[in-house]
């Protein structure tokens, strides 16, 4: 599903991705830790083609996504991304947001998409909100309608950067339930994340990122368990020291 080779992208600070190479396969949960800046929520922009990259290459689903002239909204129509602040058209209800996507990118039927999200928004338990406004729910209610808005899409592959940094902890839960069972129903998942009992959790495999590279790839346990770099072992004992 996702192919990167010696993918490298530079800002004006410097390095960000320092020849990344990644290969994941369909129906995958990844997730991506490691320290801030070190290049993850970076890597999940280039692969939905938000940044443009310095060199290498990406293909998503067999697709060159940084070619020459590949039509860049095809490819972000098949890739879900879900951002850390929810980012929901405040002026539309939640079916609304929804329901939006699909019927101006993939010209569904109207009807058709409506009946898409009242499944995918009884699925995130949150149909009974279907004509509130998003300044009407509480941040976990919109990162609930965020992930059925990127669901709703159909997407390949789904990105989540972050998707619970700005709730509590009862929120959290809610929100990464959600993720769960988008997980165990076999799409294809890549998420940034500081929670290391979720991604030790949901989580197929993990992958550690220090200063632009992929330091450490592997299972949640034997990465939590045995971590060979350094770097990693620094890191857990950091964060699991809050």
């Amino acid at each position: 599903m996702i192919d990167c080779q010696k993918v490298t992208k530079r800002f004006d600070s410097g390095l960000v991705l320092n020849s990344v190479d990644l290969q994941v396969p369909e129906g995958q949960t990844v997730a991506l830790i490691g320290p801030s800046g070190c290049g993850k929520s970076t890597l999940l922009r280039c692969l939905n083609g938000l940044e443009s990259i310095d060199s290498g290459v990406i293909r998503v689903n067999q697709t060159d996504i940084h070619a020459p002239g590949v039509n860049m909204n095809a490819v972000r129509a098949n890739i879900g991304i879900v951002f850390q602040q929810f980012n929901l058209f405040p002026h539309l209800t939640v079916l609304e947001n929804v329901i939006l996507g699909p019927i101006r990118v993939k010209k569904v039927p109207k009807y058709e998409a409506i009946d898409r999200a009242k499944r995918l928004l009884d699925r995130v338990g949150i149909w009974e909100k279907a004509s509130s406004y998003p300044a009407q729910l509480s941040g976990g209610q919109q990162q609930r309608v965020a992930i059925a808005r990127s669901l709703a899409m159909e997407p390949v592959l789904m990105l989540l950067d972050e998707p619970t940094s700005a709730l509590d902890p009862l929120m959290t839960h809610e929100v990464f339930s959600v993720i769960q069972d988008v997980s165990e129903q076999g799409m294809t998942l890549l998420i940034v994340t500081h929670e290391l009992g979720f991604a030790r959790r949901v989580a197929d495999r993990l992958l550690f990122m220090y200063q632009g590279q992929i330091e450490e790839d592997g299972t949640p346990e034997s990465i939590f368990q045995q971590p060979k770099s350094p770097h990693t072992v620094r890191f857990l004992e950091q964060v699991q020291a809050f």
